[in-house]
């Protein structure tokens, strides 16, 4: 389809052309019938007159060139050229010269072997011109004196028409197979670059000379940089121990690519240290992949994916927790149990095998029934991992907060708690006990349960927190002045 699509490109721009050449030659001839009309000159008039009508319907849109429509014209543009082969030898020499007309036939059949890139419907239409030039030769009124000579001559042209025809059709061919190979290879490229964007936290694609080539903004904001990374070697994102090991493991990683491509293989991986913004180290798993041949090159191209160690980047205050501060891990159970075996899931899917109740506060007034508020009762019992507050509260405020709790539940119990009791902003996580980022709680209270023992704590205002301590303090005070309160101390 492509290559038909150019066909009949070609021809359209051949017909813009032939429409101006078309109108000159149908002028001349005119001119040359009002001096010597003789039936030769009139076929000569006609053949123009066809084919600058056919010409000028094509190039001013006035009819849709489609692809049969374009070969077809080429097909009368063969037979235009045939009859004048044939009144070549009736020309008389006073006003058109044969000797340079029958050049001029010939260079239309080498371009319309270009124009019409179809070697199996030019090649006999150009038998057909060979044959009816040669008989033009041996007909005209001078004679041939060399005919093996002329024989010869018209098989030459004839096979340099029809190999310039094949030539010029299998360059075409090539070229729009190149074109869809590397478009497919593009397309296919960006997807699993998507995919590894999903599974991956970076991924840059490296030319033969390990610079990027194609970089993501994953990588920027792994690296926590705005700068344009196209053309930097990527070796100057490495620590410098980092960079001959990296040498080594992408040579013998290249070295080793499969002579067949289908035969599926796993990535080698290898542990290095990026150097990103402000000197921060970030400990990543680079998992690397050579291709052979893309964008035309005869070097591989490497496609890596990196995956940053997640205790790399740990919060500051997790570091400062003594041993004192650190979570008590629930014991684990024998896999012949089967509630010890469900209740080894982190995070909140190990959380749903210890829900025994949800209630839910549905918005009835909103068009899907909207939930607005979720109250969760769990299972109890002593191998169960049930939310506590000491898993969710940041270790280096579970001191503070314990205390308040304690205070607050002797207050109740002696019944001089009527109200609720405001607690600092604190740091927490969620439910979600395999998450290991602490959310900031501007608004926190103590509420009194009618059940003994118990009470309710209010987490409000929530936001994303970070690892920086001062940012948490910063934050918190901005949150403070905005709402124009008093001023409370964070907790330590």
């Amino acid at each position: 389809m492509a290559l038909a699509e150019s066909r009949r490109a070609n021809f359209f721009q051949f017909a813009r052309f032939g429409s101006f050449v078309g109108a000159g030659a149908l002028c001349y001839f005119l001119y040359v019938i009002n001096l010597n009309p003789r039936p030769s000159e009139w076929s000569f008039v006609l053949a123009t007159l066809v084919m600058y009508i056919q010409f000028t319907a094509i190039s001013t849109r006035m009819v849709e060139l489609t692809i049969e429509r374009a070969q077809f014209s080429c097909s009368c543009f063969y037979g235009l050229l045939i009859l004048c082969y044939l009144e070549l030898p009736f020309i008389e020499e006073a006003y058109i010269d044969s000797k340079a007309f029958d050049i001029n036939l010939t260079s239309c059949r080498f371009i319309m072997a270009a124009v019409a890139i179809n070697t199996r419907f030019s090649l006999p239409w150009q038998v057909l011109l060979s044959l009816g030039q040669l008989w033009a030769d041996f007909n005209a009124p001078s004679g041939v004196r060399h005919p093996a000579f002329s024989i010869f001559l018209q098989g030459v042209v004839l096979g340099l028409t029809i190999l310039g025809s094949h030539t010029l059709e299998t360059c075409v061919r090539s070229n729009i197979r190149a074109q869809f190979h590397c478009s497919d290879a593009e397309s296919l490229m960006y997807s699993f670059r998507g995919m590894l964007r999903g599974i991956c936290d970076g991924e840059a694609l490296l030319d033969s000379n390990l610079r990027i080539h194609v970089v993501s903004d994953c990588l920027k904001h792994l690296l926590l940089t705005s700068t344009n990374l196209h053309g930097k070697s990527f070796q100057q994102l490495l620590d410098p121990e980092d960079l001959e090991k990296f040498r080594q493991f992408i040579q013998a990683s290249a070295s080793n690519i499969p002579p067949n491509m289908s035969t599926p293989h796993m990535p080698p991986c290898l542990r290095v240290t990026l150097l990103g913004a402000a000197s921060t180290r970030i400990a990543v798993d680079l998992f690397h992949v050579p291709i052979s041949k893309l964008y035309g090159s005869h070097d591989p191209y490497h496609l890596i994916a990196l995956k940053e160690d997640s205790e790399s980047r740990a919060p500051p205050e997790s570091r400062m927790a003594g041993p004192e501060f650190q979570v008590a891990q629930p014991p684990k159970l024998s896999r012949t149990d089967s509630d010890g075996s469900a209740a080894t899931g982190t995070g909140l899917q190990g959380l749903f095998h210890e829900l025994t109740e949800m209630s839910l506060l549905v918005d009835g007034s909103t068009p899907f029934c909207d939930v607005r508020q979720v109250i969760l009762r769990f299972r109890h019992s002593p191998l169960s991992q049930i939310p506590s507050l000491r898993t969710m509260v940041l270790p280096t405020q579970w001191a503070s907060v314990h205390a308040a709790v304690l205070q607050f539940m002797e207050s109740q119990e002696e019944g001089s708690v009527t109200q609720s009791s405001q607690l600092p902003p604190m740091r927490c996580r969620m439910i979600d006990q395999s998450s290991k980022k602490y959310n900031i709680a501007h608004l926190a209270e103590l509420l009194p349960h009618r059940g003994g023992g118990k009470l309710w704590l209010r987490l409000g205002e929530l936001e994303e927190g970070t690892g920086s301590r001062e940012q948490f303090l910063f934050q918190t005070r901005a949150r403070r002045s905005r709402r124009g309160g008093a001023h409370s101390s964070v907790m330590d």
